[in-house]
């Protein structure tokens, strides 16, 4: 099964403006991803068995508090390119990077954490929208939850089912 570890990104008010500007901007060019499907992801463990998800859900040494996450501006991937693939809100969190860094289950990934909102079919130049949006907040929430998905890619969109958690105080 293909599985990733992460924390769902509830629903945000700014949402449906964001979507609209994206179509609008993009149009097919873009796969916007709906408000359901919305998260970070921690830690993608790929193609993997339900052995090898439970050894490394087994391993990871989870908070026991809640802690904060805020969602500010937009950025995209590539970085350092002028043409984007991935659109996607970034994630700011002390609390979040202390735990990924102490803990290595958690953070195998390079880029920072993020929140992606839409892949582009073909690369394009996405400057307007980030300067447009970069100094709004998108969203702002204590995590209390952080969950194993896995993530079955249909052609409607992609489909995350929650098979663990963990809940925070």
């Amino acid at each position: 099964m293909r599985a990733f570890i992460g924390i769902r990104i509830p629903e945000f008010s700014g949402y449906d403006r964001l979507r609209e500007r994206l179509a609008m901007e993009f149009g097919g060019n873009a796969r916007i991803v709906e408000p359901g499907n919305l998260h970070i992801t921690l830690r993608f463990l790929g193609e993997v068995s339900e052995d090898e998800c439970g050894e490394v859900w087994n391993r990871i040494a989870f908070p026991r508090d809640s802690f904060s996450i805020t969602g500010n501006g937009i950025g995209h991937f590539p970085e350092g390119k002028t043409s984007a693939r991935v659109i996607f809100v970034p994630v700011l969190s002390d609390d979040l990077e202390r735990i990924a860094m102490s803990n290595p289950e958690l953070r195998d990934q390079e880029k920072d954490f993020h929140c992606t909102v839409a892949r582009l079919k073909k690369p394009q130049h996405v400057n307007d929208i980030e300067d447009e949006f970069r100094a709004v907040t998108f969203f702002s929430f204590p995590v209390k939850r952080i969950s194993l998905f896995r993530s079955q890619l249909l052609r409607t969109g992609p489909v995350y089912e929650e098979l663990l958690f963990h809940q925070l105080m």
